[in-house]
């Protein structure tokens, strides 16, 4: 009786690994796949300027011709602008109160 016990524990014990192994086997193939489309993704959207050596196209409003030409720039130099008169300004009429 304690045979027939401890083989039935270890067929249990058999049975819940084997499952488990597939589990794990099915998981890491689903990982892999999906690494993989990531990586051809991930090398497609970067064909150009690894492979072609062509640097990223300047999108910044400052780095834009037609955008100068219109006298149109970034708000941040606008605002940089701004406050470098507004020191002008404000050191020059303290001078001038003295």
């Amino acid at each position: 009786m304690n045979y027939e016990l401890n083989y039935l524990s270890l067929h249990r014990i058999y049975y819940i690994a084997s499952k488990f192994v597939k589990v794990l086997k099915t998981t890491l193939l689903t990982l892999g796949v999906s690494l993989v489309i990531l990586l051809i993704a991930v090398m497609a959207m970067a064909f150009r300027p690894l492979f072609l050596k062509k640097k990223f196209p300047n999108i910044h409003i400052g780095g834009n011709k037609a955008l100068k030409d219109r006298g149109i720039t970034c708000a941040t130099s606008q605002d940089r602008e701004a406050q470098n008169q507004a020191k002008k300004h404000n050191y020059k009429y303290k001078i001038e109160n003295k």
